[in-house]
Formats: structure tokens, sequence, C-alpha cells
């Protein structure tokens, strides 16, 4: 029995010193009182149930470990009566459901953005700093996947995709966390592929501080370089770049401890401590341009692409070695160490004395 309660608790129920439980929500000028779970919380529900709730009107998720952003979560079967707790203000600013619905169309979860206004938690604990509700993330639990193949050579080799709603759910908080930076940090322009790949790293960045290794941003890093495979459109979501700057430090145990996703950027070079605003010296190795990504792109199609075209050695001979960084991992954890290295050596992806990054 006091195991079974403790799960509870961490399911349904923030933690004070002294182990004294209360819950907290975000009290809407509806009257709706929307609850906040912890991210450690949804964590371990996650990894108790395998999806993500669905018999519900919507919880809150905070963005910062401050709590001081949360961002509101919807599972589509519940979309009506989980908007219907939005004040006017903030409901005017969403597309109607039909509309909603119909953006969200096969995929599993997506973001919509808000602009943000605060409430005063509501508890029974002594009285807190100010919530911001930054935006809405709706969720299909079905539509999820649990795998994901792809043809290497002439075999087709499977990707297991654990904790995936949980990542999911991660990449979409992700967005509202860095459109909250934007004019902080960020720049106040990014391109739709510098969007994604920072959710991306955000995604990648919360599941090491929840978890216990780092196997779940490998994953997410094993999942972009195989979609790109599959499909060249993909390139929009492709966060290679970005998560091998994280994932290649050494110092990931301290990455993870790190109290905020602005302190990450910080720490990863991306964005400059001196100057808010302006792009740090790992910027464009983390987040390349346009015309880098394409060239990334006909590169891994003329290689691994269903169309692939005769082999040309010098073909965009200058990004190979990059791309030999990104994908190796993936090879490797597909393929095994010593395939890896013939595959990638073929290709020139790497040079005949090195052997791919094995993980």
């Amino acid at each position: 029995m006091p195991a079974l309660l403790f799960v509870i608790l961490l399911l349904w129920l923030a933690l004070l010193p002294g182990a004294q439980a209360v819950t907290l929500h975000v009290t809407l000028p509806t009257g709706a009182k929307v609850p906040i779970v912890s991210a450690m919380a949804l964590t371990t529900e996650l990894s108790l149930t395998g999806q993500l709730r669905e018999n519900t009107a919507g919880f809150a998720v905070p963005l910062t470990t401050d709590d001081s952003s949360v961002g509101l979560i919807c599972p589509l079967s519940q979309l009506t009566l989980c908007l219907q707790q939005l004040p006017p203000a903030l409901r005017g600013q969403l597309p109607d459901i039909k509309a909603v619905r119909h953006l969200l169309g096969q995929r599993g979860a997506m973001a919509l953005l808000l602009l943000p206004e605060s409430y005063a938690p509501s508890s029974s604990s002594p009285p807190a700093d100010q919530v911001q509700l930054t935006g809405v993330i709706v969720y299909q639990h079905q539509q999820i996947a649990f795998e994901l193949s792809s043809i290497l050579g002439a075999s087709v080799y499977r990707l297991p995709l654990k904790s995936q709603p949980l990542l999911t759910l991660w990449h979409e908080l992700g967005h509202l966390e860095v459109t909250r930076l934007q004019g902080q940090i960020l720049p106040r322009q990014l391109s739709l592929y510098q969007h994604e790949a920072l959710a991306d790293l955000f995604a990648a960045w919360r599941s090491l501080s929840l978890c216990s290794d780092a196997s779940l941003a490998w994953q997410q890093l094993h999942r972009r370089n195989l979609a790109l495979i599959n499909d060249r459109d993909n390139i929009s979501h492709w966060s290679g770049p970005v998560l091998h700057l994280l994932l290649q430090r050494g110092d990931i145990a301290h990455l993870a401890q790190l109290d905020s996703f602005a302190d990450l950027l910080h720490e990863l070079q991306l964005v400059s401590r001196r100057q808010p605003l302006t792009a740090g010296k790992m910027w464009e190795q983390g987040l390349p341009s346009q015309p880098v990504l394409d060239e990334y792109n006909n590169l891994v199609q003329r290689l691994f692409g269903s169309g692939m075209m005769q082999t040309l050695p010098g073909y965009l001979y200058w990004r190979r070695p990059a791309l030999g960084q990104y994908l190796a991992p993936t090879f490797t954890a597909l393929i095994g160490t010593h395939k890896a290295t013939t595959l990638l050596q073929g290709h020139r992806l790497i040079s005949s004395a090195s052997e791919p990054d094995i993980r």
C-alpha cells in the first residue's frame, strides 16, 4: 500500500517539503481550475501507462523549472471542453474547433501559440508568483508512432520509439518556450527550421533532466536521421546538427541540471551571453542556414535515398565529414559498429582510420 500511494502521489500531486502534498491549479477568469502537473509527475505517469491522459478536460505542464510559464495540454477527444476553459481574450486567438482538427490532421500533436497572460496559481500552499499561460498543445495519442523503419542498402531496419509520447509533448512545449525566449535571448525572427530544431533541442534537454540517461535524446537524433533518409521533405525537422552539438558534449550531466533552457542555449554557445538577441559562435553549426541544409539534404538523398543516382565520390565532399558525424551514431545503433564503419567509409563520410561513435 505505501508503494501504491507513493506512485499515486507522484502522478497527481506536487510534493512539498515535509511530504505535505497539495494540488496546484491555474485559476482562469472563467472560473476554471486547470491542474498543474509537474514535469517529473508526467514523466512517471508516461513511464507507467505509456500514453498521455485522454479522459481529461486538460492540464497544465510547466515549461520552466520555476513553474512561471505553463502550456495547456488538451486531448483532441476533449478539445471543445478543454478550450471552453480559456477566457474569451485567449480563446479568440485560436482557430475554431473544426480548423484545429484540420490543422492537426494525422500528426500526433501540435502547438498553438498564445499572446501570454498571467494568472495567480491557487492552492492550499502559500501564495506563489503569477503563472503565464503561453500556449495550447493539442494531441491525439493514436497518431504517435512507436516504431520507425528505414532501408539501408538492401535491408529494412526498425527503430523502436520508446516513450515517444513524452518526446512528442516536450517537442511541442519546446515551441512554446522558444517563442517565449524570442526577443529575450533568441532573435526575434526565426525560420521555421530554426524553430523546429530548437524545439527538438528543448525536448532532448528535458529528457536528459528527467530521465536517468541520454537514451531518449539519442533516440530523437536517430529518429530525425532516419526520417530524412526516408523522405527529403523531412529536412524541415532534421535536428541532427543541433542534437549532435548537445550529445557530443562531455558534460551531459551538468547540462541536464541546468535551471533553464536559456542557460542551455548559453552553455552550447548558440546565443551570446554578452549581447542578447545575438547568435553565438555555434549558431551556424547547430542551426545551419537553408543553403547548407539543402546541401545536406541533396547529399543524403544521393547516398541513401530510394532514388539513388550514380556514385560521384567528390559530390559535396565538403559536407561529408560533418554529415558522417551526425549519421554515425544512428547507423551504429541500427547495424552495429563494423557494418556502420564499412558503410560510412564506402560513402567517404569518415576516413578509413575512423570509427563511428558507439551509442
